[in-house]
């Protein structure tokens, strides 16, 4: 079975919006990236697991909200175990996740239920028009 992209016909490169007589580095960068496997991890109340004793392709998690760990392969995104915490937000009704890749250029990956994909990348292409952005 073939995995299909929620934005498979919806994604196309070049660049849009207000990018004319702007240098191509200084415009904003929006890319869909395929075949990422995401896995959910819950602590039940009366577990007697500590979530340092959980290694995760080496990665040890640690019991601290709102830590990323990472290596060339996988990145945890450690939302808030036991408090109940989350760095979830809403934009136009849409449930997503913004893991921050990198603060120099800002680099992120914003994650949404695939049924809200499209609503989502159309969001986001639409207010970057402004300031125009290229399609990688």
């Amino acid at each position: 079975m073939t995995s299909i992209s929620a934005l498979e016909n919806i994604h196309t490169k070049g660049l849009y919006g207000n990018y004319e007589n702007k240098n191509e580095e200084d415009l904003l960068k929006v890319s869909e990236i395929k075949n990422l496997l995401i896995v959910q991890i819950v602590q039940y109340k009366n577990s007697s697991i500590t979530m340092e004793e959980i290694s995760i392709d080496s990665l040890i998690l640690k019991n601290e909200p709102l830590n990323v760990i990472s290596n060339n392969d996988t990145r945890i995104l450690w939302n808030g175990p036991d408090k109940n915490n989350s760095i979830n937000s809403t934009y136009n009704g849409i449930t997503f996740t913004v893991d921050m890749i990198n603060n120099s250029p800002d680099k992120v990956i914003i994650f949404a239920l695939r049924s809200f994909g499209e609503s989502l990348y159309h969001s986001i292409t639409d207010a970057s028009l402004e300031f125009g952005y290229k399609a990688l």
